[in-house]
C-alpha cells in the first residue's frame, strides 16, 4: 500500500487532507518562560480507522517549586463524549530513561514520573509512544448517539481526529488541572504550546 507523508509547521493545525486536529481551549502560561513544545510523527490507517505515533514533548517548569512528575490528559478515553474511540500509551521515556506510568480518571489521566525533579525553569524532555482507534459512525451517518459528538470518529467519507494525542495537563496555581472531562462541550483544556507533526496516510485519501 502506497503511503503520503506531509509536515505540518510549528503551529496548532486545524486539517489536513480529510484530518482534523483540533487543539481547543487554552490555558493561560508563564509568558516569559518557553511553551510546551510537541513533536510529533504520525502513521494513519484512514481504511481501518486507527492511528499509531510517538510524541516528543519538550516540557518547561513554569512553578516555582521543583516538579516530581508530569501529567498527561487521554481524552479520547472518555466514553461521555468519545464513545468507542480509544487511546493507549504504549512506551514511556522521561529524558532518555524508560519510566513506568499510572493511568488514574477512567483512564484520561497519565502520570509520568520523573527520574529526578524537574527545577524551576529547567526543562524536561518526554517521550511517549502511543495507539488510538477511532470510533465508528453508524452507516446512516450522524453521530452514535446524543451524548457522543464524533470528535474522534471514522464515518463513511472522512476520519476526524481530535485530541488524539496525549496532551499534557495545565499546571496551575491549584496543581494540576487533571479534572474529569467534561460530559459536555469541548473536552480539551491546554496550555498554548508549539508543535511539529509529520503525518503518514495512505496515497489515496484526498
Amino acid at each position: 500500500m502506497a503511503t503520503r507523508e506531509g509536515r505540518v509547521g510549528r503551529s496548532a493545525c486545524w486539517g489536513f487532507f480529510v484530518l482534523a486536529l483540533l487543539f481547543a481551549f487554552t490555558a493561560s502560561s508563564d509568558a516569559s518562560g518557553a511553551p510546551p513544545a510537541y513533536r510529533i510523527a504520525l502513521d494513519v490507517n484512514y481504511t481501518e480507522g486507527t492511528f499509531r505515533g510517538e510524541l516528543i514533548l519538550t516540557y518547561e517548569n513554569h512553578a516555582s517549586a521543583p516538579l516530581e512528575e508530569i501529567f498527561f490528559r487521554l481524552c479520547a478515553n472518555a466514553r461521555s463524549l468519545y464513545g468507542s474511540a480509544s487511546l493507549d500509551v504504549g512506551e514511556a521515556r522521561a529524558d532518555g530513561e524508560s519510566v513506568l506510568v499510572s493511568l488514574l480518571a477512567d483512564n484520561t489521566v497519565l502520570l509520568v514520573p520523573l527520574g529526578r525533579p524537574l527545577a524551576p525553569g529547567a526543562s524536561a524532555e518526554i517521550t511517549l509512544s502511543f495507539l488510538g482507534r477511532a470510533a465508528t459512525a453508524p452507516p446512516e451517518g450522524g453521530f452514535l448517539s446524543e451524548t457522543e459528538y464524533g470528535l474522534l470518529l471514522k464515518s463513511s467519507h472522512a476520519l476526524t481526529l481530535t485530541a488524539f494525542y496525549p496532551s499534557v495537563a495545565p499546571y496551575t496555581e491549584e496543581g494540576w488541572a487533571i479534572d474529569p472531562v467534561s460530559a459536555l462541550g469541548d473536552a480539551l483544556f491546554a496550555d498554548s504550546a508549539t508543535y511539529d507533526v509529520t503525518l503518514r496516510v495512505e496515497s489515496e485519501v484526498t
